[in-house]
């Protein structure tokens, strides 16, 4: 398969979603996630979840990517504050042009704004593309109980500390 890029990444622009590009994102999700379960009704639900961000790469008028991302409830003293990263998906031409990465930092940067301290993620026992961008982006395979998605795929739990961007000191 060959790989279209389309143009620099400073021409990719990462905004917050509008309820204009939900169909898109449902259909991009529906047709990639199509083994895991009824994504379009899933992420549906999420979409319009409070406290819930959606947010789209686009280059020029073209929609490239989304990722969702949306905070996890603390438990206790068990778990800290924390978000997931609930969907992300490229469009398959632009692929393995940098976007993912900068829609996960991007969703990184809104779960801090909202007092995540971590942020989690699932993806398929099977997605060996996925699980190496997000050990690149820093994400740890998290141990524990099996994890299945709705149509009984085997899923991996990753994980990542977010940290906010240290200030910088203009005084000295």
């Amino acid at each position: 398969m060959a790989v279209t890029r389309i143009a620099p990444m400073g021409w990719v622009e990462i905004r917050t979603a509008t309820p204009v590009d939900h169909d898109w994102i449902l259909g991009l999700a529906e047709g990639l996630f199509i083994d895991l379960g009824n994504y379009r009704e899933i992420l549906g639900d999420w979409l319009v979840a409070p406290r819930a961000e959606a947010i789209i790469a686009t280059g020029g008028d073209e929609r490239l990517g989304f990722a969702v991302v949306a905070p996890r409830p603390r438990i206790g003293f068990l778990r800290r504050c924390g978000s997931e990263l609930v969907a992300i998906a490229v469009v398959e031409r632009v692929r393995r042009g940098g976007i993912a990465r900068r829609l996960i930092g991007e969703a990184q940067q809104r779960a801090i704004a909202f007092g995540a301290r971590e942020m989690r993620l699932h993806t398929a026992e099977s997605n060996e593309v996925g699980q190496a961008l997000f050990r690149d982006c820093g994400f740890r395979s998290k141990r524990g109980l099996p994890v299945f998605y709705p149509s009984g795929v085997r899923a991996l739990e990753f994980g990542a500390a977010l940290e906010p961007a240290a200030e910088s000191s203009s005084s000295r």
